[in-house]
């Protein structure tokens, strides 16, 4: 379980159809953004007429593991974390994407990753 003040239990459920991993912290989880660029075959026209084919894809990822939990479908984990203004900060991973980075919740706060990989407040008993 996460660290911090165990009055304060942060729910992460799985309502997705494949594991999850999911980091809830008092401060924001570095998150790193990469542009990748990537070239088209260019004809020779293309390059006469000044047309660039060149397109980035943005690809969000952690370089480091900080304190990640793997989630399976239907699962739920209670961090115990509790941030010094009331909040904290919730991160999910599927797969090599970061579809949700250090989104900010009150502690003892419970969320869901639904069927779709939203992230949505849930109360306790509906994990």
């Amino acid at each position: 379980m996460g660290q911090g003040d165990s009055r304060f239990m942060t729910h992460v459920a799985n309502g997705y159809d494949r594991d999850i991993r999911a980091c809830v912290k008092a401060n924001r989880v570095e998150v790193y953004e990469e542009r990748m660029a990537t070239k088209a075959n260019i004809g020779l026209n293309d390059i006469a007429a000044g047309v660039s084919h060149n397109t980035h894809q943005k690809k969000n990822y952690v370089t480091q593991d900080p304190g990640f939990t793997t989630i399976k479908p239907g699962g739920f984990f209670g961090f115990a974390e509790s941030g010094p203004d009331g909040h904290v900060f919730v991160t999910i991973q599927i797969g090599p994407e970061i579809p949700h980075a250090n989104v900010q919740v009150y502690n003892d706060t419970n969320v869901l990753v639904d069927n779709q990989g939203s992230l949505r407040n849930v109360k306790y008993k509906k994990i």
